[in-house]
């Protein structure tokens, strides 16, 4: 077995290895090689992938993404073997902070690796849409003089420098201004359908702007204000995950975030 770049030439192998709950991760890995600041690896035997996974760099943090064995190769260590290879690619001096986000499957591998739970996300659901309702009136759309705003609000929840990864979606984002400071945005064209805020009022009419075309709500379980949302519209919680770091720990508001962006970013 041996550890090799993950090419655009390897795009056509993911279907036999992708589960079938993540859906088409094409698109992801097809972003992960054109970015500069992303580094996805294969592991093979022979001709064959039997897992992948990459890092996902910023600042002074990184992330493991897309960490997976193909079926007929579970259950013999390879995804802890993956999991070191992708931490012992990171320098230390530079990344002092490494974060993932653990299914059930992958938790027990992780523990045993030293990644910390940091926080519980709860996955919640509708069968239903309910009407649409008109955006609050504080919320735009992005506009260029809000960016560096935009930008310092995302490093003061996340305590990341995330530029690399927010750039192409920047433009498509949704603003919440109070007397015109940025107290909130909304990504609906970066995976899930990020959205960070400030202020409860600012994360719930972004979190309604979203729910008028989504049956699906991510966010950490301590945000009450979020849940009692989508509980009052008749979501029901189906599924748990667990955001899990590794080094140094960076005191988050977690009850900022009102969706996350998915398992490969937080």
């Amino acid at each position: 077995m041996k550890f090799e770049e993950f090419s655009a030439n390897d795009l056509v192998y993911l279907p036999e290895i992708e589960p079938p709950t993540w859906g088409n991760l094409a698109p992801r890995f097809q972003k992960f090689i054109q970015a500069e600041h992303c580094f996805p690896v294969k592991l093979t035997e022979g001709n064959r992938i039997i897992g992948i996974g990459t890092t996902i760099c910023h600042e002074d943090s990184a992330w493991l993404a897309c960490i997976i064995v193909h079926p007929e190769f579970r259950n013999k260590g390879l995804g802890k073997l993956i999991t070191d290879y992708l931490v012992d690619s990171l320098d230390k001096n530079q990344f002092r902070t490494i974060y993932l986000i653990a299914t059930d499957l992958g938790f027990p591998v992780y523990t045993k690796l030293g990644f910390e739970v940091e926080a519980e996300y709860f996955h919640l659901k509708i069968e239903e849409l309910t009407a649409e309702s008109s955006l609050s009136t504080e919320i735009i759309s992005y506009r260029e003089e809000f960016k560096d705003q935009m930008l310092n609000l995302d490093r003061a929840i996340t305590g990341e420098f995330r530029f690399n990864s927010l750039r192409e979606h920047i433009k498509t984002s949704l603003l919440y201004l109070e007397d015109g400071s940025v107290e909130g945005y909304y990504l609906p064209s970066l995976g899930e359908g990020h959205i960070l805020a400030r202020t409860s009022a600012a994360g719930t009419a972004l979190l309604k702007a979203r729910l008028q075309n989504s049956k699906l709500a991510i966010f950490p379980r301590t945000n009450q204000i979020a849940l009692d949302l989508v509980n009052s519209l008749g979501f029901f919680h189906y599924a748990t995950s667990r955001r899990m770091v590794l080094g140094q720990r960076r005191e988050l508001p977690f009850e900022n975030n009102y969706n996350r962006i998915g398992g490969h970013l937080g």
